[in-house]
């Protein structure tokens, strides 16, 4: 392992320090959490080296067409990644790299940080496609509410959640346990509503951070979705205009 990821290591427990302070003051993150933190991102990247070799199947009921798949940074992402060209699903990145496409080959990844990505994921809800995407990260320039997340005011995606109730679409929230790929929420935007999805979504995140906290990947910037005292919480608004293209470009 690198040492050039130590860094995020430290940044990591800190942060998780501050998760679990404000939980219960009396809480300490164990000695153990840098180990196991390396380890799992060690993991992810023996997913991405194995590629296809390293499939877990999805669920039987995340087939067909209509369907929006969430998930979280886990050490085994990547061996799902790897099943999307086999299963038609149009994958939404926050950037892309080499190893992505060694992986799945080209045309899978759609990265919003990329221009004209919004009409892209637009026409791929149009036309029925499965997208698959993490919801535990959400950077300030995509469209969000905000809402509760491990104990804080929190930036939550609401533009894919708008984009599969216009397209009626059915949302599952997957993770995986004892080796096996498992939904924990199936959610319907355009009956449940958005913000009741956001924050149904948020607590099945947690439940999954809290139960393996090394497991996370995204501890050393989990702060980025937090709103701090006195933020301008302006742009934090759910999307009102029928533009759908507007929608899409702000996921």
């Amino acid at each position: 392992m690198s040492a050039g990821y130590l860094p995020e290591v430290r940044r990591g427990r800190a942060l998780y320090d501050r998760v679990l302070r404000r939980r219960d003051p009396k809480l300490r993150v164990p000695v153990s959490f840098a180990r196991e933190h390396l380890e799992a991102y060690q993991d992810f990247l023996l997913a991405a080296a194995r590629g296809q070799q390293s499939q877990t199947p999805l669920p039987a009921c995340t087939a067909g067409d209509k369907k929006l798949l969430l998930t979280w940074h886990f050490p085994e992402l990547n061996s799902w990644l790897a099943q999307a060209p086999l299963l038609n699903i149009t994958a939404l990145v926050p950037r892309q790299i080499d190893w992505m496409e060694e992986i799945t080959g080209p045309g899978v990844f759609l990265n919003y940080r990329k221009d004209r990505w919004g009409l892209a994921l637009a026409r791929a809800f149009h036309r029925g496609r499965r997208i698959f995407s993490t919801f535990d990260y959400c950077s300030a320039e995509l469209q969000h509410i905000v809402s509760d997340f491990l104990g804080f005011p929190a930036r939550t995606i609401t533009g894919l959640l708008e984009l599969a109730e216009r397209s009626d679409y059915e949302v599952h929230f997957l993770t995986q346990r004892d080796g096996a790929a498992e939904v924990t929420e199936t959610l319907h935007p355009a009956s449940d509503g958005i913000e009741e999805c956001a924050k149904r979504l948020n607590r099945a995140v947690e439940n999954e951070i809290l139960a393996t906290p090394p497991r996370w990947l995204v501890w050393p910037v989990a702060d980025h979705r937090w709103i701090e005292a006195g933020e301008d919480l302006a742009q934090s608004q759910p999307l009102t205009a029928a533009d759908p293209a507007r929608g899409a470009g702000r996921a």
